[in-house]
C-alpha cells in the first residue's frame, strides 16, 4: 500500500450503518459494548479548554472524565434533607436551606484537596525513607509526586447529590412527572449557583487553579459574550453574574460538581442512591424455623426445611407508613407482602420504580441534571424487556 498507512497492513472498508446496526444489536442482547460520546465529552467540560487539564479518559463508572495522574474527590449532597415536612401535605422544598448548604459543601470540598495532598505527601515521605535503592523506588514516587502537582494545580473536585428520588417523594411528586422534572432542574440550579459562587469567593479569598485564564473560557469584543465551549455557553446563559465575577476574579476549582452512583453512600443516608428512580420499595427474604420454634412458618420446601418470611423496606418507605400512621416501626416488620403492596400502591413512589418509569423521560431527566454538572454522570437506565433494537438506536 502507498496510502500513508504502514506498509503490510490490510485495511477494510466498511459501512458505518452496518457497523451501527452491529453495536445496537450487540448492546441489546448483551449490554456490550459501551459507547463514549467523546466530543460531547470535552464540548461540556469546563477543564477542557486547557490542554493542561483536558480529560483523555473516564473512571469505569463514568461520572468522572479526568486528565493524567488526576483522580476524583467525590461528595455528595443527600437531597431529602431540604424537604420541610416530608411526606405531608404541607411539604415543601427549602431552597434557601440548599443554596446554603451547597456554598458549604463546595468550601468543605476545596478542603478536601488540602486534607489529600497531606496523604500523598506523608505517602512520599514514606518512599522517600524506604530502605530500597533509588531506581527501585523511583516509579513509585514519580507516580506520586504527579498525582500531588495535579491535585495541587487544578484543585478539581467532584460534588455530587443522592436521595432524588427520595426527595421528589417526600414532595409527594412522581420521578417522572412533569412538575418533578421541574423541581429537578430548580434543585440543581441552585446547587449551581451555590458553587459557583463559592469557588469564586474561594479564588479571592485563596487563589485561582493553576493556569486559571479567562480568555480560554469567554470570547467576544469589549466583554466577554460567548462561551468557547458549550459549558460555557451555558454559563453565561443561565448564570450571568457569576460568568462576570467568574471572568473577573476566576475560580478555585478547575471543574467541581459530579453524580456518582453512591452505593455505599446511600445505605448510610437510608435514602435513594444518586440520581437514580428507587428500584423497589420491599423485597421478601427467608429465615430458617427451627424444629420446636413457636414462630410463625410460611413456606416448606422441598425437603421439609420450615422458613419463615419477613419483608426488608426502603427507609423512606418505612418512614412514610410510620409518618402517615400504618403502623410503628415494630408493626411495619410483620406486614405481609400482600398488604405492603397495597400501601406501596398509596405511596408517593408508586409508579415511579426503576421498572414503571417512562425511560424516555428518564433520558430527559439525564439531560436536565447534566445540563447543571461540570464532570459526568453514573446512572442506569432500565429498558423493558421488550425493547426493539430500533428503539435502543433511537
Amino acid at each position: 500500500l502507498n496510502n500513508g498507512f504502514s506498509k503490510g497492513s490490510h485495511y477494510k472498508r466498511i459501512k458505518a450503518k452496518e457497523y451501527w446496526d452491529e453495536i445496537v444489536h450487540s448492546a441489546k442482547n448483551f449490554a456490550e459494548p459501551g459507547l463514549l460520546y467523546w466530543d460531547n465529552v470535552l464540548n461540556y467540560d469546563p477543564a477542557a479548554v486547557y490542554d493542561k487539564y483536558k480529560p483523555i479518559s473516564t473512571n469505569p463508572c463514568g461520572e468522572q472524565a479526568l486528565n493524567a495522574n488526576d483522580s476524583c474527590r467525590l461528595m455528595a449532597l443527600n437531597l431529602f434533607s431540604f424537604v420541610d415536612k416530608p411526606f405531608t401535605k404541607d411539604a415543601k422544598l427549602n431552597l434557601e436551606k440548599l443554596y446554603k448548604y451547597s456554598y458549604e459543601f463546595a468550601r468543605l470540598g476545596d478542603d478536601l484537596i488540602d486534607l489529600e495532598m497531606e496523604y500523598i505527601q506523608r505517602i512520599i515521605d514514606k518512599i522517600k525513607a524506604d530502605p530500597e535503592p533509588d531506581y527501585i523506588k523511583r516509579p513509585e514516587l514519580e507516580l506520586w509526586e504527579k498525582s500531588y502537582a495535579n491535585t495541587k494545580a487544578g484543585r478539581r473536585i467532584g460534588l455530587g447529590i443522592t436521595a432524588l428520588a427520595d426527595m421528589l417523594a417526600a414532595l409527594g411528586l412522581g420521578y417522572d412527572s412533569e412538575e418533578g422534572m421541574k423541581v429537578i432542574d430548580r434543585v440543581m440550579k441552585t446547587a449551581m449557583e451555590a458553587q459557583l459562587d463559592c469557588t469564586i469567593d474561594l479564588s479571592i479569598l485563596r487563589g485561582s487553579f493553576d493556569g486559571w485564564d479567562p480568555n480560554s473560557e469567554f470570547e467576544g469584543p469589549g466583554f466577554p459574550i460567548q462561551g468557547t465551549n458549550k459549558f460555557y455557553q451555558m454559563l453565561w446563559d443561565e448564570f450571568p453574574e457569576q460568568s462576570k465575577r467568574m471572568n473577573a476574579f476566576g475560580r478555585r476549582n478547575v471543574s467541581w460538581s459530579t453524580i456518582a452512583p453512591t452505593g455505599s453512600v446511600s445505605l448510610l443516608t437510608q435514602t435513594s442512591s444518586g440520581c437514580e428512580p428507587l428500584f423497589m420499595p420491599f423485597y421478601m427474604r427467608r429465615k430458617k424455623v427451627n424444629p420446636g420454634e413457636d414462630i410463625r412458618v410460611d413456606f416448606v420446601d422441598e425437603i421439609g426445611d420450615s422458613w419463615q418470611e419477613f419483608a426488608v423496606l426502603h427507609e423512606k418507605f418505612k418512614d412514610w407508613l410510620i409518618i402517615n400512621k400504618y403502623g410503628n416501626s415494630y408493626d411495619i416488620i410483620n406486614f405481609d407482602k400482600v398488604y405492603l403492596q397495597k400501601l406501596f400502591e398509596k405511596s408517593p413512589w408508586y409508579g415511579s420504580t426503576a421498572n414503571d418509569i417512562d425511560w424516555i423521560k428518564r433520558n430527559e431527566i439525564q439531560a436536565i441534571l447534566q445540563k447543571y454538572t461540570t464532570n459526568a454522570i453514573s446512572s442506569t437506565i432500565n429498558l423493558p424487556s421488550t425493547v426493539t433494537e430500533q428503539e435502543v438506536s433511537d
